[in-house]
């Protein structure tokens, strides 16, 4: 389809109970290449998953296609939306990653539709790490499919 806002896809995440152990497990046991681990705990995170104090520890796989996966270790404080944010958070929870060309227009539109929810506080600007400059947004699909949209870091509309 000519003209997709989407270009194509950028990762797909698991939220993990073991940090440790799946990290051995996907770097030493599956041998994936590792290209990224850290902690993050700046304030775009909690803006992401509408939450309070939020941190991550993050590590970033490569596959030899080029496809990227990730795994998470959330720790959160409930807040007023907290089914929502501990569905996104929660152990065993999936999201899918796409880069998108406009993220600010792609998200009103999906706002406009009945059987997808706001999960993100809008549009929100990457602060720190490998992706500082990027805009990213999170919104759930049909009670289903937590997607992230991803507009790169300098990509501008």
């Amino acid at each position: 389809m000519q003209n997709s806002p989407v270009e194509g896809f950028f990762h797909y995440g698991l939220a993990v109970n073991n940090f440790e152990r799946f990290l051995d497990f996907f770097s030493n046991v599956l041998q994936i290449e590792l290209v990224s681990q850290r902690e993050i705990n700046a304030d775009y995170l909690s803006e992401l998953v509408n939450s309070s104090q939020v941190t991550a520890q993050l590590a970033m796989f490569k596959f030899q296609n080029g496809g990227y996966f990730e795994i998470l270790k959330w720790s959160t404080r409930p807040t007023e939306n907290a089914n929502l944010v501990a569905s996104l958070v929660g152990v065993g929870t999936s999201h899918l990653c796409l880069h998108v060309t406009d993220v600010d227009t792609l998200y009103e539109n999906l706002m406009q539709l009945s059987y997808v929810e706001e999960v993100s506080k809008g549009v929100v600007s990457v602060t720190t790490g490998p992706n500082i400059g990027a805009r990213v947004a999170f919104v759930l699909v049909d009670k289903l499919l937590y997607l992230e949209l991803f507009q790169g870091p300098g990509k501008r509309n």
